[in-house]
């Protein structure tokens, strides 16, 4: 009977630690989706490999330029928004409307750790 219930528990154990944990909002202005999206994203929802290697680049890019941190060792909320929303018309112009419609709604859907 010990056996079962310990099988029991391990089986549980382990449907549990499977699941994957939504991703919590980010603040405004920080980079959430545009740095958290793998290559095989951008191939997923369409892009050509010289588009992927554009946006991997715009990614590489945007890593220093949108996680500013301000004196207090904080982003700098003000300041990431407003170069995030750069950064968001640079990739709007390279894969186009459809292709970004596609990629903000694999942001929204996404779950998983950040």
């Amino acid at each position: 009977m010990r056996t079962i219930i310990m099988l029991a528990l391990a089986l549980c154990t382990q449907q549990v630690a499977a699941q994957e944990e939504p991703i919590t909002p980010l603040p405004s202005g920080t980079p959430g989706c545009i740095l958290n999206t793998p290559k095989e994203a951008w191939v997923g929802i369409g892009l050509s490999s010289a588009e992927v290697e554009k946006v991997m680049d715009l990614q590489t890019v945007c890593e220093t330029e949108c996680t500013s941190l301000n004196e207090t060792g904080r982003y700098d909320l003000e300041k990431n928004a407003a170069v995030l929303n750069l950064y968001h018309d640079k990739l709007r112009a390279l894969v186009g409307d459809e292709h970004y419609d596609k990629w903000l709604d694999w942001c929204a859907k996404r779950t998983g750790k950040i």
